[in-house]
């Protein structure tokens, strides 16, 4: 058959590349052979290219990882910090305040009613939510409170119930708190009427336009801040291992006031004993070399660790015996009452709480601790 003058040379066979117009170049045996017409490729125009693929697939992984960093950092920095249960306008609302909270709500109520109420975690947070979002746009407007108007509306509000300022100190003493602590609590919503009397609802003509321009204020306040929450565990939970430990105020016997919020960053153990408690007379000498030990050791297991041995129903005087018969330096807190003993729902006795620097409770002992047993539940709080 005869091949027209247009058709390209075929293959002779030889291992060489032949081109309409130029020079045969030899062909290694198995490369493909270029398309006639198509330009050669040269081994340095290769190399560019390849290196370029390289360069441009380097980049897009380092934009890949970088896209992936920045994703993780911003997640990482949305979660919370241990304890927290809601914030407001990047204002943390921490477990420790909503327990403290409740603490103030048990003692007032058991003045001012004649019984105790206990309000649920979430109903507590909750308050707490409102009244940040309300003090805190008091305060941007510019407005403050002295402790005099602080004092001033404590002692009317006691008045008004009939109650005197002693009542009062002996009802917050038997909650491990003080006036003050009454006083930091009251803080916010003295400033906060005063704030809706100075401004929110200043030229209201009558009590319903009153009513209506404070309801505008908290619809305009819902509508602007950002309020995040992170879960609310209820009430009538006990104390775990793994959750924060519960806060609490307790006057030793030289009237110093102990809580667990004051020894954050340091492991603290939380004793829970009794003067009528037999095996307790064991335990408390293990406790207290332990304790002289570490703290003597600055490589011990736990260098600043402090221990509280709350003393459940008992009398303050016997356990001051207690105290010099077994030669305990560590504070002994005195909760005749047992509300502390209540907060962290405490059955037998002894019962031991192992807290790490962050608050969270890592081990719990039933029963008495033997000395094999606080020496390995103060590995987990070092």
């Amino acid at each position: 058959m005869n091949r027209s003058s247009s058709d390209p040379p075929g293959d002779p066979g030889f291992g060489v590349d032949i081109r309409r117009g130029r020079r045969a170049v030899e062909t290694p045996p198995g490369a493909p052979v270029p398309a006639a017409g198509a330009p050669p490729v040269r081994p340095a125009a290769r190399g560019r290219r390849n290196l370029q693929q390289r360069v441009l697939g380097g980049v897009l992984v380092a934009a890949l990882l970088l896209v992936a960093a920045v994703f993780a950092i911003s997640w990482w920095s949305a979660q919370p910090p241990p304890g927290v249960l809601a914030r407001v306008n990047g204002e943390d609302i921490t477990v420790a305040q909503v327990d403290h909270e409740i603490l103030i709500n048990r003692a007032l109520t058991a003045l001012l009613n004649g019984a105790e109420e206990t309000p649920s975690r979430s109903a507590t947070v909750e308050d707490l939510i409102d009244r940040r979002m309300k003090a805190q746009d008091a305060t941007r407007a510019g407005v403050a409170v002295s402790d005099a108007d602080v004092a001033g509306f404590v002692q009317s509000l006691i008045a008004r119930s009939g109650k005197s300022l002693d009542e009062l100190d002996k009802a917050l003493k038997g909650y491990g708190l003080t006036r003050a602590d009454l006083y930091a609590e009251q803080r916010d919503i003295v400033l906060i009427n005063s704030y809706i009397g100075l401004d929110v609802t200043a030229g209201a003509a009558n009590d319903d336009a009153s009513r209506q321009k404070a309801n505008d204020w908290i619809k305009q306040l819902l509508a602007t801040s950002k309020v995040e929450r992170f879960g609310v565990p209820d009430e009538p939970t006990a104390p775990r291992v793994g959750a924060t430990a519960p806060d609490f105020k307790l006057r030793d016997l030289g009237a110093q006031i102990h809580s667990v919020s004051d020894l954050h960053g340091r492991p603290v153990v939380i004793n829970f004993w009794a003067t009528w408690c037999e095996p307790c007379r064991t335990e408390l000498p293990t406790i207290q070399a332990a304790y002289t030990k570490v703290r003597a050791s600055a490589a011990g297991p736990g260098p600043g660790l402090e221990v509280l041995g709350v003393a459940v129903e008992s009398d303050p005087a016997i356990v001051i015996s207690f105290q010099k018969e077994f030669s305990l330096a560590y504070p002994l807190l005195p909760d005749e009452a047992g509300q502390v003993k209540n907060l962290y729902r405490v059955g037998p006795i002894p019962t031991s709480f192992f807290i790490d620097r962050q608050g969270i409770i890592r081990a719990i002992q039933i029963g008495i601790l033997a000395d094999s047993d606080l020496t390995e539940k103060l590995k987990l709080i070092p």
